[in-house]
């Protein structure tokens, strides 16, 4: 059993869009086809990051949350720009649904990335209706009703709202497609512990529509919900790129090879006490 993720916006929504075409120019994403999501993938030597990584096998799991955790710069983040093909200088192959990633595989895919990508210019009106014409699958309706329950302005232009006012909108918009996978980047960035409540509730939603949530993150509230864990390390940088462990959340806390295994067994023994 393999997994793998999805496409980044890194230079803005004009330039995610440009490099979403169909042949012949064509700017819509389909909806994905009903069905099991299928994801193999070797990747054992990234070039681009300069550090080896062994072939990762970290699961198709329906019905689940996934917690992709690790120390900071372990390969986390590169293997998701990896397999959506921002980093192409790599050997090895990975395929998404049965094809390499294009514009089939972000049909499939929903990703949020660390960094909200949408131009100060727009509106929370005017990103619903741009992913809304861009996306088949995507809830427009949903999305609208979303911006109401974060306390959010339709109206208000992305420029003058706060950072966590920024990620709630991107949140939104990857939230309301129907797709199969859902890879979000450290998704609670700016939220507030009532905002994270209504994430998790979300992502049971989602989980319980037979989809799987793959979730970058370091919020114990966040990783505590996780089905499956897969520690990344063991390392930072060439020290890292390397599945060290995998289970719940309890037996990665039991692995004594693991730092993330560490930091849960720290938490876990506060909260107990």
């Amino acid at each position: 059993r393999h997994q793998a993720l999805l496409l980044d916006l890194p230079d803005g929504i004009e330039h995610f869009l440009g490099s979403t075409h169909g042949e012949g120019g064509d700017h819509h994403i389909a909806a994905p086809v009903e069905g099991p999501l299928d994801i193999t993938g070797q990747l054992p030597h990234c070039v681009a990051p300069a550090f080896f990584m062994e072939p990762v096998a970290v699961g198709g799991f329906d019905h689940q949350i996934i917690g992709l955790l690790g120390p900071n710069g372990c390969g986390k983040t590169t293997l998701i720009k990896t397999m959506t093909g921002l980093i192409k200088d790599y050997e090895g192959h990975v395929f998404i649904d049965g094809e390499e990633p294009g514009v089939h595989t972000k049909s499939v895919i929903a990703y949020l990335p660390e960094k909200s990508y949408l131009p100060e210019w727009m509106r929370p009106k005017d990103a619903i209706k741009y992913f809304s014409d861009f996306y088949a699958d995507f809830d427009s309706a949903k999305a609208e009703q979303m911006v109401k329950d974060f306390g959010l302005d339709m109206k208000q232009k992305i420029k003058t709202m706060s950072k966590g006012q920024q990620e709630k909108i991107s949140l939104i918009l990857v939230m309301c497609r129907r797709a199969k996978l859902y890879i979000l980047d450290e998704p609670t960035t700016g939220l507030h512990f009532e905002d994270v409540r209504q994430l998790l509730a979300v992502l049971a939603k989602i989980a319980d529509r037979g989809n799987t949530v793959i979730v970058i993150e370091h919020n114990l509230d966040v990783i505590k919900v996780a089905d499956h864990i897969i520690d990344i390390g063991p390392d930072g940088g060439e020290g890292g790129g390397m599945v060290v462990a995998e289970g719940t959340v309890e037996q990665i806390a039991e692995n004594q090879k693991s730092f993330t295994g560490h930091f849960l067994r720290e938490k876990l023994q506060i909260e107990k006490k």
